[in-house]
This record gives structure tokens, sequence and C-alpha cells, in this order.
């Protein structure tokens, strides 16, 4: 690759960055994941390669990185592009995105652009949202309305113009600095019909004065009682809770009341609703392990290890292994000591190990 001047190292990294769809911090960072430290090995490659910068420099740029480690990743990519096609590819594919950078600027561009479009939707939504709520809290009324409701409450032989008692209870609530949602709550009601409640209430105040031959400007009462509801808001102290008071209900556990299967709750919780004994009987696994290493004398089947000899040479109790036998529980495990376990599951759990990784690999 020949040295381009036009390009800066950080549009490297961005470019990077955005063909394995990762954040540039976590490329630069110290993670060690599989593939960010593919990302960063092919970064560290192509700022060699293409700006041909030492590797100190490299290291730098990787956050304060040691000069060997920029030499590694170069010479692991070197070799990986000989054999693996696909690392080939995706090299190309990255090469031609820096030569065509312009393309990618517009890409990165448009990109912005939505994400601004879609955060004044959002932005709009929740000032239409917070308007609402507001107006609600605000406007008890319409002032076009308000003279015509209060002549209704006064002319029509339907209407009572009295205040009702839940009514009135509403009213002094509010009037102490409560919101409707706090009110709404305690009655089971939604905050809108508690504001209708309010603003009848008022308005049928408005109408008795009005009767007995008053002159009120509704818009000055209707401030007035804002004003009165403030100030008589900050003065509300509702009585403190101790927390000696507070007694928190003890359940067997998070999610269920007592053991799915035996209905216990003396043994304790283990997983999926089953007490330690359920749980180890579904699973197959010993529920005594003690009483069950002392049915076999407390040592070791194959080499007849003792058991405080074991926990001096190997720092490790006795492994309980299941066979597949349908004899009595004492005899369905073998017990053995640290060395004599490896000896036996050692193999198998090796030879697990390289299928899982002859499977990736596929």
């Amino acid at each position: 690759m020949k040295k381009d001047n036009s390009f800066s190292a950080k549009r490297i990294i961005e470019v990077i960055a955005d063909f394995y769809d990762l954040p540039v911090k976590d490329i630069l960072g110290r993670s060690r994941k599989k593939d960010l430290v593919l990302a960063r090995h092919v970064l560290i490659y192509i700022l060699r390669e293409k700006y041909h910068e030492s590797y100190p420099k490299i290291g730098r740029r990787l956050d304060r990185r040691d000069h060997t480690t920029a030499i590694y990743a170069h010479k692991k990519i070197k070799n990986k592009l000989k054999s693996n096609l696909m690392l080939k590819q995706e090299m190309e594919s990255i090469e031609s995105l820096l030569e065509n950078i312009q393309a990618w600027k517009l890409k990165k561009e448009n990109e912005l652009e939505e994400k601004k479009i879609i955060k004044e939707i959002r932005l709009n939504a929740r000032r239409k949202q917070r308007e609402k709520r507001e107006s609600i809290d605000r406007a008890i009324i319409s002032e076009s309305d308000l003279d015509k409701e209060v002549k209704r409450f006064i002319f029509s032989p339907r209407i009572s113009p009295s205040i009702s008692k839940r009514d009135e209870l509403v009213l002094k609530e509010w009037r102490l600095g409560r919101t409707f949602e706090e009110i709404g709550r305690k009655r089971n009601v939604t905050r809108q019909r508690i504001g209708q409640i309010v603003r009848r209430a008022l308005l049928r105040e408005v109408a008795e004065k009005v009767k007995d031959g008053f002159y009120i400007n509704i818009e000055e009462f209707l401030k007035q009682e804002k004003s009165k509801r403030k100030e008589s808001g900050l003065k509300i102290n509702e009585p403190e809770i101790s927390k000696k008071e507070i007694k928190k209900s003890k359940r067997w556990s998070r999610y269920y009341v007592r053991c799915r299967r035996c209905k216990t709750t003396l043994i304790p919780h283990i997983r999926k609703g089953l007490c330690k004994k359920c749980y180890a009987e579904i699973r197959g696994r010993p529920f005594d392990r003690e009483k069950l290493i002392s049915e076999k004398d407390s040592k070791c089947e194959i080499c007849g290890l003792d058991r405080i000899s074991s926990f001096r040479r190997f720092r490790r109790d006795f492994f309980l292994i299941r066979l597949n036998t349908k004899e009595s529980s004492s005899k369905k495990y073998l017990v053995l000591c640290r060395s004599c376990f490896g000896k036996i599951m050692g193999r198998k759990m090796a030879m697990a190990k390289k299928r899982k990784t002859a499977k990736k690999r596929k």
C-alpha cells in the first residue's frame, strides 16, 4: 500500500469502526473481546502499511500501548492474510472505503441528519405532552366559556347551584396544594375528571355570590385561587413515618411463597421455585454430601487417599461422579480425590473442548 497524505489517522479509525459496527472508544480502549481485538489489529496493520507510522506512535494512538503489541498485531494480520480469505476480502473493502472517502462522508452526514430529525420529532412530542399537562394544572377553564358556565349554574332549573359534599372535599384538597393526579389516585379517578370537578365547584361558588348580588370578575377570582393554592402548598407538612414502623414482610424467595414441589418453606430456595432438596433430586445430585462421603469411609475409591490428607495435598475436597446405574443412592456415585478425578475426567473434558473449537472453526 502506498502512502497517501489526503487521509488522516482519525478518519481511518472512524472508517474501520463504521465497517465493523463498533464504537471508536472501545477499539482504542483496553477491552479484549474478540471483535474489538480483530478491528484493533486491522487498524494497526493499515496505519503501518498505509502511513508507514512507527510502532511507538501507533501504540500511543491506541491508549498508550507498548510498541511490542503493535509489532505483534502487524505480524499476526500479515500472516493471516496469506491463508484467511475472509480477512482478505474485508481488507479490500476497507481499502475501497478509504479510497472513496467522500462517499463515506456523505453517508455519515445523512445518518447524522436522520438522527437529528428523529431527535426533533421526539422533542416536539415531549413538548406537546408537557403543554397538555400544564394546561390541565394551569387553566381550569377557557376564558371564552367562563360567563356561559356561570349563567348556566344560575338560570338552569335542572342544575342545583349548591356544591355537593364530594366536590367540597376535592376542592379543599386542591386548595391545600395537591395536584389533580394525587387527588385522582386517592379516589381512583382520572386527573381530567378531578379537573372538571374543581372547575365546577369554583364556578358554583361564583354563581352563589352572583345570586346574592355581588359582581365578580371571574378571571381575577381564579388568579387569586391559584395564588392561595401555591401559598398553602408550601405549608403542608405530612406526618413522617419512622423506619421502625415500616415492617417488611419476609418471603421465601423473590417470586415464590413456597416450594412448588414439596410446599415447604423451611429449606431455602435455590432455583425455579424449588427448594435445595427437590432441586437436587430432580437434577440427580446427592442432597446430603457429607453422609454420602462418610458411607464410603471418607476415602478415595481408587487410590484410598484420606480426606484430610487430600485437603493438605490438593487444597480441595473430594469430587463426586454420578454413575449410570439403577442401584441405591450411595452406589450411584464415585468418591474421588483431585488426582484420580483428573485421570478419569481430564481426557473427556479435553476432548469436549476440542470438539467445540472444531465446530467454531467450521
